[in-house]
């Protein structure tokens, strides 16, 4: 059931969920990426970035993610895995 799916007790706390990996890469780029956790998905749509000391130079180049009919948000375009 949804609702029991939902409860708090039951949710993983986000950085386990979502382990967040940085790696720095030449001209002062970055490269993120998400490890997600089996039975979780991010929202593409909802992903924001930001840096501690200042704008981003250019939006995030991100990959395409998968269609999908959410519950809650409708159609959107997820990342799992």
């Amino acid at each position: 059931m949804l609702a029991q799916a939902l409860d708090p007790a039951n949710l993983l706390a986000a950085e386990r969920a979502f382990e967040l990996s940085v790696e720095p890469r030449d001209g002062g780029r970055v490269v993120a990426r998400f490890a997600i956790a089996d039975g979780y998905y991010l929202y593409r749509g909802k992903l924001r970035f930001a840096l501690a000391d200042g704008a981003l130079a250019a939006p995030p180049d991100l990959p395409p993610g998968k269609a999908k009919d959410d519950p809650f948000f409708g159609n959107v375009d997820i990342y799992r895995g």
